[in-house]
């Protein structure tokens, strides 16, 4: 029997803040714990460091928040000897517009009226040719499982938060995408 080790978390109606919504999905690997922390910190980090005032400022401050969440993670796995991790994919929504923020394989797409579907997001796999480079150029190796690319012949994405076992090849640094609501 397998164990559910997804997480999802959502809040809307910010105070004090341009930022509306944000919607986040988790999903985890090998435990729960890398997706059940992200979830319960995530929300207060986008309160406390996100920067709206412009979309550099904000893909920055994106990453930092990943990055925080990722170290203090690596903390308690550590001192735990935990393996877990988890992909992200988060949704903003603030001044009529929506930005995206993905690691790892979690992906969003937009259904548009005409029934065409969009993939919004890129896939950080070790199948990807600059995510392959930086693990291979790290000393990593890449074999395949199952016809799946796999970091050190295991996990088969190339970013995520936690996975500590595998932090010299996988980074928590997010991808981000812009888009404005019409």
């Amino acid at each position: 029997m397998s164990r559910q080790e997804d997480r999802m978390t959502f809040k809307e109606r910010f105070q004090n803040s341009d930022l509306n919504a944000f919607y986040a999905v988790f999903d985890g690997h090998a435990g729960c714990e890398a997706a059940h922390f992200s979830k319960e910190v995530l929300g207060r980090r986008l309160e406390q460091h996100v920067n709206l005032k412009s979309e550099w400022g904000l893909n920055d401050s994106l990453r930092k928040v990943c990055k925080s969440i990722d170290d203090e993670f690596l903390q308690i796995a550590n001192a735990s000897r935990l393996k877990a991790g988890t992909t992200l994919l988060v949704a903003m929504l603030f001044s009529g517009k929506f930005t995206l923020a993905n690691l790892g394989d979690s992906s969003a797409h937009l259904l548009k009226t005409t029934g065409q579907i969009s993939k919004l997001t890129a896939d950080h796999t070790p199948d990807r040719e600059d995510e392959y480079n930086r693990i291979v150029g790290n000393n990593g190796f890449i074999s395949k499982k199952d016809n799946i690319s796999r970091v050190d012949g295991s996990i088969a994405v190339s970013r995520a938060i936690g996975d500590r076992q595998y932090k010299q090849y996988l980074i928590s640094d997010p991808e981000t995408y812009s888009y404005s609501i019409q």
